[in-house]
């Protein structure tokens, strides 16, 4: 009887970490450019993410998560991307900016 409930417990439990819903439309947006960005985007693993807002109306959302290489060994990645006015300003991928002409390619898939 343990055993029986033990499992259905683990089952519960293991489907509920897939089910993470971004809760924000800034971190929803943050999350689909990390899942553009990777080589491999069905290897996301979300790990955490944190949204500031600061008093000038500025939304920073950070999202680590791991993802494989292509041997297919998960590496800790993160994303941050600025948002000011709800519109995208900046993309910070792995700590360094991305260049000017893919933030761009990225805000004209988003409008």
């Amino acid at each position: 009887m343990k055993k029986y409930i033990l499992t259905a417990f683990m089952m519960g439990a293991l489907s509920g970490c897939d089910v993470m819903t971004p809760s924000s439309p800034a971190e929803k947006t943050c999350t689909e450019i990390a899942h553009m960005r990777l080589k491999h985007p069905g290897s996301y693993d979300h790990i955490s993410t944190k949204e500031t807002r600061d008093t000038e109306g500025q939304i920073t959302v950070k999202v680590d998560f791991n993802a494989w290489n292509d041997f297919k060994v998960p590496l800790p990645h993160n994303i941050t991307c600025l948002f000011q006015d709800d519109k995208l300003t900046a993309i910070i991928w792995n700590g360094r900016p991305i260049r000017q002409h893919e933030l761009d390619e990225i805000k004209a898939k988003f409008e």
